[in-house]
C-alpha cells in the first residue's frame, strides 16, 4: 500500500499539468514558459502541503520523513518531465542559436537562413535522427527510409499533437 504522502504527492504532481493549461489561459494567461512550469508546480506543492496537513489532523501517525523526501523527488520529476516535454523540439532551436553563435559578427537575415540550407541543415537533421529518435526507438531508419515505430514513436506523436493543441504559442499562433 502505497502511504498517503507519497500518494497525495502523486496526485498533486499529476495535477500540475491541468493547472499549468489553467493558468496560460485567460483570465489567469502567464505567457512565460517557466513561470507556467514552477506556477504549477508552486500551486500543487502548495495543496500537498495543504493536504499532508489536513489528512495529517486526521492520522496523526503519519510522521515520516522519508514519505515526505519521497513526495518531493516526485515533484522534481514532475519538474523534470515538464521541462523535458516543453522543450521535446527545443534542440532545433538552440542548434540555430549556436549557429548565429559561431558567427562572431553581425549577419544578415539572408545569410544566416542560408547557413540552415543544404548541407548544414542535412547534417543538423541527420545528427537528430541519429542521436536522438533512433536512439529512443520512437523512427526506424531501414531501406533509406524512416519510419515511425509504434510505441514510443506514436506516444511521442500524439503527445506533441495534444501539446500543439492545448499551447498555442507551440504552434505559433
Amino acid at each position: 500500500m502505497i502511504p498517503p504522502i507519497i500518494a497525495l504527492a502523486i496526485i498533486c504532481s499529476l495535477s500540475t499539468l491541468a493547472i499549468r493549461v489553467i493558468i496560460s489561459r485567460h483570465p489567469f494567461r502567464i505567457k512565460n514558459v517557466w513561470r507556467q512550469i514552477f506556477g504549477s508546480l508552486l500551486l500543487s506543492a502548495i495543496a500537498w502541503v495543504a493536504l499532508i496537513y489536513i489528512t495529517r489532523a486526521a492520522s496523526p501517525t503519519s510522521n515520516e520523513w522519508g514519505d515526505i523526501i519521497c513526495g518531493v523527488l516526485i515533484f522534481l520529476c514532475a519538474f523534470w518531465c515538464h521541462y523535458w516535454i516543453g522543450n521535446f523540439a527545443g534542440g532545433f532551436r538552440v542548434q540555430m542559436q549556436v549557429n548565429l553563435a559561431n558567427q562572431k559578427v553581425p549577419i544578415a537575415l539572408e545569410e544566416w537562413m542560408k547557413t540552415f540550407s543544404g548541407l548544414g541543415m542535412e547534417t543538423f537533421l541527420q545528427d537528430r535522427i541519429q542521436a536522438i529518435l533512433i536512439p529512443w526507438n520512437t523512427v526506424e531508419y531501414k531501406n533509406g527510409q524512416l519510419h515511425l515505430l509504434n510505441g514510443w514513436g506514436t506516444f511521442f506523436a500524439s503527445l506533441m499533437n495534444i501539446l500543439k493543441y492545448i499551447f498555442p504559442k507551440v504552434r505559433g499562433e
